[in-house]
């Protein structure tokens, strides 16, 4: 007599209760589990139900659980590197990380730290012959066209003439290739710090040439073009160092201040 089994929809909906590092343990069950698993709709299915996560990286990247800070899992994910981990986040969004490889500037990869799979972009040459050359990366989901974006601004800048030159490129994970976008009017010579995605948007740290900070410059993945927003007043020095991020759904500003307390 053949053992019953329960229907896939019932196991999907179990599994996708259990906690990242538990499915993890769950592929290795059986070639049905892992199949489940490793589907589109279970990993929709397992975003939408899952507790939030936050990455660590000590000097290699860790996931542990938002709320307990216990008990962090270390992830495998490509280039990764015993001394210094081998990859800086450039963003993450719907359990999708966005991973750099600073080795190679060009490898910019996703990992799904459920599934333990991944994705190497293809990779791009630098536009410019200026050596002084550096990057801004983002990472988001246009829900307009339910498709993963990731966007690379490489910057150059001439010291002999002060003009910069930027390439502006975007990554669909539907495509999977890279087209041109709109040049981003700004010089992110401020270029420390993360993006953050809000609202269907990209926002960095503006600044220009004289390397005075300028509005927040957003990218907004739907129209794929750029726009800004003002600061909000602050006490300005030579001794600040800002970034953005994302606090209950909104946009927020962080603002560090050298020196001026001890």
């Amino acid at each position: 007599m053949a053992t019953p089994t329960l229907p896939t929809d019932v196991i999907t909906c179990m599994l996708s209760l259990l906690p990242a590092k538990f499915v993890l343990i769950c592929k290795s069950v059986c070639k049905l589990w892992y199949d489940l698993i490793n589907s589109p709709k279970f990993v929709k299915l397992h975003l939408e139900r899952s507790f939030v996560h936050f990455v660590i990286r000590t000097p290699s990247l860790h996931l542990a659980d938002f709320d307990t800070f216990h008990n962090p899992v270390e992830l495998d994910y490509p280039f990764k590197h015993p001394d210094h981990g081998g990859a800086h986040v450039v963003g993450s969004c719907r359990g999708l990380l966005c991973l750099w490889n600073f080795e190679h500037h060009l490898s910019v990869f996703l990992y799904n730290p459920t599934t333990r799979t991944h994705r190497i972009l293809p990779s791009l040459a630098l536009p410019f012959p200026y050596p002084k050359g550096h990057y801004k990366f983002g990472f988001g989901y246009d829900c307009f066209s339910e498709d993963y974006k990731c966007v690379r601004i490489y910057q150059a800048l001439h010291e002999e003439t002060g003009s910069f030159e930027s390439q502006v490129m975007v990554y669909s994970l539907k495509t999977d290739s890279w087209r041109r976008a709109q040049d981003v009017p700004y010089y992110f010579y401020y270029h420390r710090g993360q993006s953050a995605f809000v609202d269907g948007a990209m926002h960095w740290i503006g600044s220009d040439r004289n390397r005075v900070v300028l509005p927040i410059v957003s990218f907004d993945l739907k129209e794929e073009t750029f726009s800004s927003m003002p600061l909000p007043n602050f006490h300005d020095n030579d001794h600040v160092h800002m970034s953005v991020g994302v606090l209950d759904g909104c946009l927020c500003l962080m603002v560090n201040y050298f020196g001026l307390f001890g």
